[in-house]
C-alpha cells in the first residue's frame, strides 16, 4: 500500500515503532506548531517537500485537511510504503482515513504493553491459531515485504471500508 496509518492510544510506541520500522524515511511532527500551521495555510506546499521522498507524518489528527491533499499525491505516484501516518485513534481521523484514503492505506492499530508483555510472559488468553497463523499470505503491496497473516490484513481492510458501507 502507498500509505501506512498507524493509530493507537497515546503514549503507546506509534511514534517509535514507525521511525524504527521506517529509518529513511523524512520525519514530519504535526505537533510541531511551525509545521502544523504550514499543514494548514498551505497544504499543497507542505507536501510538495516530499513528492521525491517518504515521509512519516506524526499526529496527522492535528491537520487532517492533509488527507485529501495525500489522495491525489497518492493516486499519481502511489509507491508503496510512501506516506506513513500515525495518530490518535479517534473518530475523525478514522473518518478521514476511510474516506479518502479507502483502499490506499494498510490501517494498523497498536496498544500498549500488556502486562503479561512487560513481565515476558506468553499471552495464553489468545487461541494458537491467532497467535501463529498456519496460512500466512504476503501483501504484496506492503511496504516492507513482510510476511503478515490472514488475520492482521483482512482486519486493516475491515477497518479501511466498513466506515464507508455504513455511511
Amino acid at each position: 500500500m502507498p500509505v501506512v496509518t498507524l493509530t493507537g492510544p497515546r503514549q503507546s510506541g506509534k511514534t517509535f515503532l514507525a521511525r524504527a520500522t521506517f529509518p529513511n524515511h523524512a520525519y514530519v511532527s504535526l505537533e510541531d506548531p511551525d509545521e502544523r500551521s504550514r499543514a494548514a495555510t498551505d497544504p499543497r506546499g507542505f507536501l510538495s517537500r516530499f513528492t521525491r521522498e517518504s515521509v512519516i507524518l506524526d499526529e496527522v489528527q492535528r491537520s487532517p485537511d492533509l488527507l485529501s491533499y495525500l489522495q491525489g499525491m497518492v493516486d499519481a505516484d502511489a509507491r508503496p510504503g510512501r506516506f506513513v501516518l500515525t495518530g490518535s485513534q479517534n473518530l475523525l481521523l478514522m473518518h478521514g482515513v476511510s474516506q479518502t484514503l479507502a483502499g490506499r492505506t494498510a490501517l494498523l492499530h497498536l496498544l500498549p504493553l500488556s502486562l503479561s508483555e512487560l513481565l515476558g510472559r506468553r499471552r495464553l488468553f489468545l487461541p494458537i491459531s491467532i497467535m501463529r497463523p498456519r496460512a500466512a499470505c504476503r501483501c504484496q503491496r506492503l511496504h516492507c515485504g513482510r510476511r503478515f497473516g490472514p488475520v492482521s490484513i483482512h482486519a486493516s481492510m475491515i477497518r479501511s471500508y466498513l466506515p464507508i458501507l455504513a455511511g
